[in-house]
């Protein structure tokens, strides 16, 4: 598990030379959203829900995922972001994420939370190699040189993750 975390943290890597600072919005914002992953990453193990369906569970999910983005953007930019136009295109993608969504609650359940959670991180794989080679993203020799270091240890945590059991 280790592996995926430092291996997804090492796709993401930029330049050394570029400078980022971190705001106290920035870390509230990371707090947040890291109790809402855990939250939703736990409830179908929850004892309550661990007999319930995968589709009883993902219809209350999506609608507290919506509602807190909601809440974020009105507490954040208003109601401005409402009235754009992109805002309303992007729901393909929610759409799509949304079915992996699904198929992650099937697999909580399952197989486990952790064997999910790396299958589910095995994204980072499919949304990299896509933003690299269709999107043609930029990188450097250094950010290309972790990012292929990351992908190489997200599958090799992926699969002692698989065989640990």
């Amino acid at each position: 598990l280790v592996l995926v975390v430092i291996g997804s943290a090492l796709t993401s890597a930029t330049d050394r030379a570029e400078e980022h600072k971190v705001t106290l919005k920035d870390l509230l914002f990371l707090v947040v959203t890291t109790f809402g992953y855990i939250l939703y990453s736990a409830l179908p193990k929850v004892p309550l829900l661990a007999h319930t369906s995968s589709v009883a569970i993902f219809l209350p999910e999506a609608l507290g995922i919506f509602g807190g983005i909601a809440i974020y953007q009105l507490c954040t930019e208003g109601v401005t972001p409402f009235k754009q136009k992109p805002q309303y295109t992007n729901i393909t993608a929610g759409f799509s994420w949304g079915i992996g969504t699904f198929a992650y609650i099937m697999a909580a359940q399952q197989l486990g939370v952790t064997t999910a959670f790396i299958f589910a991180q095995l994204n980072v794989l499919v949304a990299t190699l896509g933003g690299v080679t269709i999107l043609r993203e930029k990188k450097d020799k250094f950010e290309m040189w972790c990012t292929l270091i990351g992908l190489a240890l997200i599958i090799a945590g992926a699969i002692a993750t698989t065989f640990a059991k």
